[in-house]
């Protein structure tokens, strides 16, 4: 409504689509592939299932969008132990490149499932999400996010990294990307720390195929644990 300043999605859908959202750092099938650096580790949105999220452009640079759902994805009514979310958005240009500058707080009433929620209560949290564009082919990016540590087993969590484009002379549309990032659990002896690398190379219009490779270090934050690496071969195809 009203050129699109005002905008209301209602049905089955996951908040994740629409809040904590980053320009170079947000999709796995084009992007990094790890949770991690696709959303927040610590952002705590439920499953996809009943919700409600609006969003209104109160002015150029600036938009604000509220995102209601239930807790649990296989209820019908989006109060039940509901998960509140409400985020503003600033656009900014510096030095005549793009970014956007997001803050965010929400509120989790979803019930403890043992293993990321611990207690029973209407619990807290905060994040950002920032990307700026810094020359023509670097895009830089960083997320923080925080809950209140006594109830989830993950308390907070912070990433950072790039994504350049057309890294090659000969391959301006090849994107080289890096990020990482660490999770600091309740209680725990140290952080899980992630990091991750991929070279996107366009065939042509319809078809990437992206190297990837990860490594974890002290997963589940436990450093009696081995690291973990990964090497792996995405490929998109446009139909």
């Amino acid at each position: 409504a009203f050129n699109n300043r005002l905008v209301i999605t209602a049905g089955k859908i996951g908040l994740e689509d629409y809040f904590d959202a980053n320009e170079v750092a947000n999709d796995a099938n084009t992007q990094f592939l790890a949770n991690a650096f696709v959303n927040s580790a610590v952002l705590g949105q439920p499953e996809i299932g009943p919700g409600i999220r609006v969003q209104a452009k109160l002015a150029k640079p600036l938009t604000v969008g509220v995102g209601l759902a239930s807790g649990d994805a296989d209820a019908a009514d989006i109060f039940d132990h509901p998960y509140a979310i409400a985020e503003g958005d600033y656009a900014a240009e510096i030095a005549g490149r793009s970014g956007t500058y997001r803050l965010y707080v929400d509120m989790d009433g979803a019930l403890p499932d043992g293993a990321e929620k611990l207690e029973k209560r209407n619990a807290l949290g905060f994040g950002t999400s920032i990307d700026q564009q810094v020359t023509d082919h670097l895009t830089l990016f960083g997320r923080y996010g925080w809950r209140e540590g006594s109830v989830y087993r993950k308390k907070s969590a912070w990433s950072a990294g790039f994504q350049y484009a057309g890294p090659l002379p000969t391959r301006k549309d090849d994107v080289l990307g890096f990020a990482y990032g660490q999770v600091q659990a309740t209680g725990g002896p140290a952080e899980e720390k992630l990091a991750e690398l991929y070279y996107k190379v366009k065939v042509n219009d319809h078809v990437e195929i992206s190297p990837v490779a990860q490594y974890l270090i002290n997963p589940d934050a436990d450093r009696s644990k081995e690291n973990v690496a990964v090497l792996g071969l995405r490929t998109w195809v446009l139909f």
